[in-house]
């Protein structure tokens, strides 16, 4: 059962894990009220990599010969 605490802005830390799809796990400590949005962001920020547009090209993004593309799968809702 959930205790009634009064919200200081300041909760208890928790240990967040984003497990990337090779199967790495990235450590996140925010406080227990914090967006998760937050995390997500940081977990984005963290690669050199950006998202590819329509209107791109290799040129535009400065590819070299044998340059990957990481492919990844975007969810959207829950459960």
């Amino acid at each position: 059962m959930a205790e009634n605490k009064p919200s200081t802005g300041k909760g208890p830390f928790l240990t967040i894990i984003v497990r990337t799809p090779t199967g790495e796990e990235i450590f996140f400590k925010i406080r227990e009220k914090t967006p998760l949005k937050k995390v997500i962001e940081a977990y984005c920020n963290s690669f050199d990599g950006q998202r590819i547009k329509d209107i791109d090209s290799p040129y535009s993004l400065d590819m070299q010969e044998n340059d990957v593309i990481d492919a990844l799968v975007e969810f959207h809702g829950g459960c």
